[in-house]
């Protein structure tokens, strides 16, 4: 889904083919999965509706939490037929859920504005966060 995705709406370029691609990102995920980068699927009849991509990442300790984590939500995507029909906000709720027993403390996204409204209605804030902008994310 994330290479359809990339082509359906990306500017820039693929660097590779489909199956460079697909094989580079197994072997990614892979050694990670379920240890730092966690995934959620939505499906129907064994078919991938949409996908929700989590990492979980170590704060700094601190006197008062000496372990503390929050989560990077990326990679969300919903096939195109099914986009705006709350699979979506079904699948992210499961996410939230997941969270919270996982006491991470916060959750964070960067969303493409479309996409505000659908994150806010989850009530995630869009207040802006400091950003100093290396260089400019293509997407």
């Amino acid at each position: 889904m994330r290479w359809n995705y990339w082509v359906e709406g990306g500017s820039d370029p693929a660097a590779q083919n489909r199956q460079e691609f697909v094989d580079g990102f197994i072997d990614f995920l892979r050694p990670k999965l379920n240890k730092t980068w966690f995934v959620w699927c939505a499906s129907e009849d064994s078919e991938i509706l949409g996908h929700v991509f989590i990492q979980v990442i170590e704060k700094i300790p601190k006197p008062s939490a000496p372990a503390d984590t929050f989560g990077y939500v990326t990679n969300v995507c919903m096939h195109p037929s099914y986009r705006n029909a709350g699979v979506g906000s079904q699948l992210m709720e499961k996410v939230k859920t997941w969270a919270r027993r996982r006491d991470l403390e916060f959750l964070v996204l960067w969303p493409s504005g479309p996409s505000i409204p659908f994150w806010q209605k989850l009530e995630f804030t869009v207040d802006d966060p400091l950003v100093f902008e290396v260089r400019p994310y293509v997407n």
